[in-house]
């Protein structure tokens, strides 16, 4: 019996993924490109896998295609990657408002966007993958609390494996 699970992914490994196609590759570009692939063929033989992109995300995104004065290249990568991915795109409700602000008042490291995108997959009881290069959601003892309180047992990482 399969189950539906989701994959969230944060606006770093988007950036990374499409910004090396047009600058010098990096490790994030290939740990990104690397994990979209994954993510991509998993989808494909499995519909029960079901791809997040929270709103914050697109937000992020979009402010990075303005800091960077990106060219439209960008944006028609960007709308061809979520279509392969078949991404949906959630966007916060006043718990994962409430979430972030503990998360915020609890650790100073939290930026509240991440604080945002980490409430999606925790209030998700689908989750199976968070998917960020921000090490600072790696292992974090508060997250990692709040999982177990939650029951909620997904991965946070920048690759699938």
């Amino acid at each position: 019996m399969l189950m539906v699970q989701s994959i969230y992914i944060d606006a770093c490994i988007l950036i990374g993924c499409i910004e090396g196609k047009y600058r010098r590759k990096n490790d994030i570009h290939r740990i990104s490109q690397d994990a979209i692939r994954k993510i991509e063929s998993m989808a494909r033989h499995n519909s029960e896998i079901k791809v997040k992109i929270p709103t914050i995300v697109l937000s992020e995104f979009m402010l990075w295609c303005i800091k960077n004065d990106e060219d439209d290249r960008v944006l028609s990568d960007l709308k061809t990657l979520v279509k392969n991915l078949k991404a949906d795109f959630p966007s916060p409700k006043k718990e994962h408002y409430e979430l972030a602000k503990r998360f915020i008042e609890t650790d100073s490291r939290f930026e509240s966007h991440d604080a945002l995108i980490i409430s999606h997959a925790l209030l998700d009881p689908t989750t199976t993958w968070l998917l960020t290069t921000d090490t600072v959601l790696h292992n974090n003892k508060i997250i990692e609390k709040e999982k177990t309180e939650r029951n909620n047992r997904f991965k946070i990482s920048d690759c699938i494996g």
